[in-house]
């Protein structure tokens, strides 16, 4: 997950604490996360190539 967070510039962490549940915290350009509403989300474009 890392490897593909790093491809589009995000960042990723994920934090397990002993005795506790799992945190995983992903950050990224905001570029990628808003658009202009003449051309599609690139995050959505991200989530389509996250999940493939």
């Amino acid at each position: 997950m890392r490897e593909r967070a790093a491809r589009i510039g995000a960042t990723l962490e994920v934090l397990s604490p002993e005795g506790g549940g799992t945190r995983v915290a992903v950050q990224l350009p905001a570029s990628l996360a808003y658009c202009d509403e003449r051309f599609p989300s690139l995050l959505a474009d991200f989530w389509r190539r996250w999940k493939g």
